[in-house]
């Protein structure tokens, strides 16, 4: 009996997290319009500013980019294209996959330990993510033009000339 409620409380923290119910919307690291009152004097100097910020993320938080399993997903489509990488980028390849397996690790641990929904407990995967997939995309990017150069035989100059018959 409580085993079945432990994993089904792990799994709304988990889903909330991740941002996977979207009738609630994630909660996202700022604290808006106020600075909690405080002995040390801090305290918002301009306020038009400060709602300025407020709005936008307050509008952020309705997107799709607001949701870390949006980059999950650009991890799990990154994985095939690392995994695909020719040989002699055998260091950044393992470079690449270990930072994932470590990202899901990482994600994984919050099920068990994660103490709330905050979008902060999972900033380092949201980045890690996002770098991880973006190499991937651009070692593959480069490959291909590379070997659209080679297989030609041409070369584009910095002017954008066109250049055939290159050796």
């Amino acid at each position: 009996m409580y085993p079945g409620y432990y994993i089904t409380e792990r799994w709304q923290l988990l889903r909330g997290l991740l941002g996977l119910d979207f009738r609630i919307p994630p909660v996202i690291p700022y604290h808006p319009f106020l600075i909690d009152k405080n002995d040390l004097g801090y305290h918002i100097t301009n306020p038009a500013a400060d709602a300025v910020v407020v709005k936008y993320l307050s509008e952020f938080q309705k997107t799709v980019v607001d949701r870390p399993f949006v980059y999950f997903i650009l991890l799990l489509l990154a994985a095939p294209a690392i995994v695909l990488l020719p040989r002699e980028y055998g260091d950044s390849r393992a470079v690449l996959l270990a930072l994932g397996i470590g990202s899901f690790l990482y994600m994984a641990s919050h099920f068990v330990a994660g103490p709330s929904t905050l979008l902060r407990y999972l900033w380092p995967c949201i980045v890690g993510n996002t770098v991880i997939g973006a190499a991937a995309a651009g070692y593959h990017v480069g490959l291909v033009k590379s070997r659209i150069l080679v297989r030609t035989r041409t070369r584009v100059s910095m002017a954008g000339f066109r250049v055939t018959n290159v050796r």
